[in-house]
């Protein structure tokens, strides 16, 4: 009767051992796996079903690109392009290719950029900016709005 006690015993031992080891190995590999740093992503707009990459700075030449596009309407001196130029330098340079967004560091040099322009300027640049938004708008409409259901057919 001991024996089978004693054989019990050791069984339900056993199974409690089995039972706890691959908790213990899944511990000991968490401990041991170095921390992976990720960065959150931004939603999407609800219902969208779509989560957007986190946004990072982009090069000095793709700034130089979308800076010039947006510009172009404003008829820019040599002076003053060569300004804009120096802006987004020095911008580039606090601010490397891929590294997190700093809303604020972009609407300073936006500032900056702006203040450099003369009052017709300006408007020129808003000018373009409400058709670059409006065609923007126009472009995605469709998408983020809600499939309706059907209603009811009319009865003759």
């Amino acid at each position: 009767m001991q024996a089978m006690n004693l054989c019990r015993l050791l069984l339900a031992g056993a199974f409690v051992v089995c039972a706890l080891l691959p908790f213990e190995a899944s511990a000991q590999q968490a401990t041991l796996a170095p921390p992976v740093e990720q960065q959150p992503y931004n939603l999407a707009p609800p219902g969208s079903g779509r989560a957007r990459r986190p946004r990072t700075t982009p090069s000095a030449d793709v700034l130089e690109r979308r800076y010039d596009r947006l510009l172009s309407v404003a008829n820019l001196t040599a002076q003053q392009q060569s300004q804009v130029h120096a802006l987004i330098q020095s911008y580039s340079q606090a601010h490397p290719e891929g590294s997190p967004v700093d809303p604020s560091a972009s609407h300073a040099l936006r500032t900056q950029i702006y203040g450099l322009l003369s009052t017709q300027q300006n408007a020129a640049v808003q000018q373009e900016i409400q058709r670059d938004r409006a065609a923007y708008r126009e472009h995605h409409e469709g998408e983020t709005a809600a499939p309706q259901a059907p209603g009811p057919s009319p009865s003759p």
